[in-house]
């Protein structure tokens, strides 16, 4: 989607990691973002963050596992070259790794420890490429599943072109959130995190919230590969508006929005503040 106005979003990747609930359905790991952070401090978000030089080399490239198919592999929309969509798929992974632990890779001859291991030199600051090298891993990309594609309002002063993906949560590897970045992180599932921010327990962006609608009735995490796989992933550019004395946030399919076709099921506007 197109969008000359105002700050350029920076390009982002963001990973609903579900795994299967005990009592059907799914859960899915949010973290608590610190809340002197200046990009949605103090909520609970998926994780995820800005695409990297380091996610676009030509030696990271090298680390991923049937490199060419992927390359090949660009749902985003024209405006987002081949090589931007393997660089998003790579700082999803990266990020995932960072921000909850779980890094979509062939760990198989890694014990716990040494995973551990290559997260603590990864936030300590060394290249991800270099730490695959290193341990003779190749990234998984085809465990990500395109989701949606969300852009920052145009009004906002900082921006992000984020790319969501769906990803099954991998077996033998523990979910722990980041102590720089986050307070807290923890299974929910998507029912559970829509009630806690509907007491004030909890508070969620209105992508995070809608993403997790859009997931709260599916049976399993195979089901929301599956529904994750039945159409394009849409491109969600909100648009906020003021209508009396509330602040209304525009999706695709209202009748004041550009894009005619819905992205996702129920309204089209919402209220953001009153």
């Amino acid at each position: 989607m197109a969008d000359d106005v105002g700050v350029a979003p920076r390009p982002a990747s963001t990973v609903v990691l579900a795994r299967d609930g005990a009592r059907g359905g799914i859960e899915i790991f949010l973290v608590q973002r610190h809340a002197s952070m200046g990009f949605m401090g103090g909520m609970h978000v998926f994780p995820g963050g800005k695409v990297n030089a380091d996610d676009d080399s030509e030696r990271m490239r090298a680390q991923i596992a049937n490199c060419d198919a992927h390359a090949r592999h660009c749902p985003w929309g024209d405006d987002v070259a081949a090589s931007d969509s393997l660089a998003r798929a790579v700082a999803a992974v990266r990020e995932t790794f960072e921000e909850a632990g779980v890094l979509f890779a062939d760990c198989a001859a890694l014990a716990a420890a040494g995973i551990a291991e290559l997260r603590a030199r990864l936030l300590a600051g060394e290249p991800f490429h270099a730490l695959l090298e290193q341990a003779r891993l190749q990234l998984a990309l085809g465990a990500l599943h395109p989701l949606s594609r969300w852009i920052t309002p145009a009004s906002e002063r900082q921006r992000f072109d984020t790319t969501f993906y769906v990803a099954r949560a991998p077996d033998g590897q523990q979910a722990e959130h980041e102590l720089s970045e986050s307070t807290a992180g923890a299974w929910f599932a998507p029912e559970q995190a829509a009630a806690a921010a509907r007491e004030g327990r909890i508070r969620l962006a209105p992508p995070t919230a809608l993403t997790l609608e859009s997931l709260a009735e599916v049976a399993s995490v195979e089901a929301a590969l599956t529904l994750a796989a039945s159409r394009p992933p849409p491109t969600i550019l909100p648009i906020l508006r003021a209508v009396d004395s509330e602040l209304v946030i525009l999706y695709p399919g209202d009748p004041e929005h550009p894009v005619a076709t819905p992205a996702f099921p129920g309204p089209t506007r919402r209220v953001l503040r009153r």
